[in-house]
């Protein structure tokens, strides 16, 4: 046998002495060190000004509401502000004495350990990149499309200003104010983060290219929401990885890229698309605060939900169904005590809303009071118009065919064979089936696809209930759980597993991309409201001429032609045919929405195309027929025989 080894000799060396207990300042480690001192500053900051700044109870508020004036945005902005401060410095000093009790770490530390990160194969960073790419150049020729009706009346109040008419054929820009641009609800459809940015983004532009303040450019308006839609496809792809994969990732980002809905709104230059983006950001970082528990994933939490709610408020719900669905998690993990840094952080996201966004609420009120908001009740009608934008991103019908260039449900399933198939049949099976496996996938599933699905689900409900409307639109968030819910359904179904999933994935969005390709390609072609190309067809040939505008969203041609006059009532015609004819100048008019204006005006549309006045210059056709417009000229006076 062979001889058993020496024992070591003793080792001379002094004997390691145990590891020290952390010390009591390393609790919170430097990035909770960080967010506390910020926190400070940020409660110093509210204090101060709650403590100098103007109060609601000071001379410029009570003044007016003495004197029985409407408060005006400057008035709602002190009540506001000041409020939102106030509050604020109070939840400051609260979460800062309380640190100890809702800060990640310690006793609030996860009780099992942290998964690990989701494997991604090498193929998943150059098809993201191609997908990326491939949705950056359909949406690119939309950033260069005329203002819609929605976009214009937002840039105009928001943005960027107005013209006014000072005196008699004599106009001066008058630029929105920043007070306007962050307080300023009157009618309730400012959406305070993208109005920031894209007035930041319009101010950037005139900086580098020595435009005049009073110049706007399309592009330069939509920029937020064109980078946007591209960051919500990597950030969707994210959360698919961690859901069921690299092909699940890749799918969703996929159909969300290929989806004309999202083609749409992903460069409009309002707050949706920053609102998506805001979700999915929220998403991904509460997936990874449960499971890590890290300051920094919380902080990005709060953040990302307090810029999804500045960017569209109609997304409550969500916020409301994500904590609903984390503190779930939290309870079912037997980690009652991490609730405390739910509700902490969550305190934390209060603070920009209530300083930005409180100035808002009795604006908004206000309108609600004296307004009838949508004549679009909540049923079957209504259910079948979001579930073909859900689908497909188009209109169940769209009527007046030959006034619009647009299409419709009916058109599509009529034209492109597989269209019924395909979305009405195979792709709410598979979203379906989706949901209800997300019920029994990781956190993911329950984030992602159960709790953004649940929150519209809670909206509609609670719009029914009060005999209310909404916009199908306001639901445009339906996308994220669709988009991760068809690829889940695959990648699960799949008969040979993981091995065929891919292919199946591919497949499928193959077929959506082909059988959605006409609608994209309308939606990249053609302008929804072709309200610059109007103005250009009588304005570039006649410089002088008189023009007045009428019908349909008559008031958003005034930032493309400051100039023109707004028909009211039939006796404003009149005056503008004999200063024509004085003047020798031609005269036209710019009738937006045919059929509608003619329900809504028969006088004055009856005045214009049916007295023998104007002749029919040029049809410029939208997407609907009410957004079509027809340019009409004063005819000449004929002329006396010898």
């Amino acid at each position: 046998m062979p001889d058993s080894p020496a024992p070591a000799p003793p080792s001379t060396a002094p004997e390691s002495p145990a590891t020290p207990p952390a010390p009591r300042s390393s609790r919170f480690g430097r990035s909770g060190w960080l967010l506390l001192v910020l926190l400070f500053l940020i409660a110093a900051i509210c204090l101060r000004y709650a403590l100098d700044g103007p109060r609601p109870w000071g001379t410029e508020v009570t003044r007016r509401i003495e004197a029985g004036q409407e408060l005006r945005v400057k008035e709602w902005a002190i009540i506001g502000l000041w409020w939102g401060c106030a509050v604020s410095a109070g939840i400051g000093a609260l979460l800062l004495l309380t640190a100890r009790l809702w800060m990640p770490g310690g006793s609030n530390a996860p009780r099992r350990p942290a998964p690990p990160p989701a494997a991604v194969k090498a193929v998943f960073y150059p098809v993201m990149g191609l997908l990326i790419l491939m949705a950056a150049v359909e949406r690119v020729p939309r950033l260069r499309q005329s203002l819609w009706n929605d976009e214009e009346y937002s840039m105009r109040r928001y943005a960027h200003g107005s013209w006014e008419e000072v005196k008699p054929e004599r106009w001066e820009f008058e630029p929105v104010s920043w007070q306007d641009t962050l307080f300023k609800n009157a009618n309730g459809n400012n959406h305070l983060l993208h109005s920031a940015l894209s007035r930041l983004s319009l101010e950037g532009w005139r900086f580098f290219t020595g435009a005049e303040r009073s110049e706007f450019k399309e592009s330069a308006l939509r920029m937020p929401s064109f980078i946007a839609g591209l960051f919500t496809l990597l950030a969707v792809a994210l959360i698919g990885v961690e859901l069921g994969g690299t092909w699940v990732g890749l799918g969703a980002a996929a159909l969300l890229a290929l989806h004309p809905w999202h083609l749409r709104y992903a460069v409009e230059a309002r707050g949706y698309s920053l609102m998506l983006l805001g979700i999915c950001v929220a998403v991904m970082a509460l997936m990874h605060a449960i499971r890590r528990d890290k300051v920094l994933s919380w902080s990005i939490f709060a953040l990302a939900q307090a810029a999804f709610l500045l960017s569209f408020a109609g997304s409550l719900h969500v916020a409301v169904l994500l904590n609903a669905a984390a503190a779930w998690e939290l309870l079912r993990r037997r980690e009652a005590r991490r609730l405390r840094t739910l509700i902490g952080f969550n305190l934390l996201s209060a603070i920009p809303l209530l300083v930005w966004m409180l100035a808002s609420v009795p604006q908004i009120l206000e309108f609600l009071k004296r307004e009838e908001i949508l004549a679009t009740p909540i049923g079957v009608q209504w259910m079948i118009d979001v579930g073909c934008h859900l689908a497909a991103g188009v209109l169940p019908s769209n009527p007046d065919a030959a006034r619009h260039v647009g299409t419709s449900w009916v058109d599509q399933a009529v034209g492109m064979p597989g269209w019924e198939i395909l979305l009405k049949y195979l792709l709410p099976s598979l979203a379906l089936t989706g949901l209800f496996l997300s019920l029994r996938r990781p956190l993911a599933g329950r984030l992602g696809i159960l709790a953004i699905t649940l929150a519209a689900a809670t909206a509609i409900t609670q719009n029914y209930a009060n005999g209310e409307s909404m916009l199908s639109w306001y639901l445009l968030y339906l996308l994220i759980p669709l988009a991760l819910a068809v690829p889940l359904a695959l990648a699960t179904l799949a008969p040979g597993g993981a091995r065929t999933a891919g292919a199946l994935i591919v497949l499928m969005v193959a077929s959506y991309a082909i059988v959605t390709r006409p609608v994209r390609k309308i939606y990249i072609t053609h302008d929804r409201q072709p309200i610059r190309q109007a103005v250009a067809s009588y304005r570039d040939p006649h410089p002088e001429a008189i023009s007045a505008s009428l019908g349909v969203s008559d008031r958003q041609i005034l930032s493309y032609d400051p100039r023109a006059q707004i028909l009211q009532q039939p006796s404003d015609l009149p005056p503008l045919i004999q200063q024509a004819r004085q003047q020798r100048r031609p005269l036209f008019i710019a009738l937006c929405g045919h059929e509608t204006t003619r329900q809504r005006d028969p006088e004055l549309f009856t005045a214009v195309t049916e007295s023998g006045n104007f002749e029919l210059k040029k049809t410029l056709p939208g997407l609907e027929a009410m957004f079509s417009y027809e340019i009409w000229q004063l005819k000449p006076l004929p002329v006396s025989p010898p």
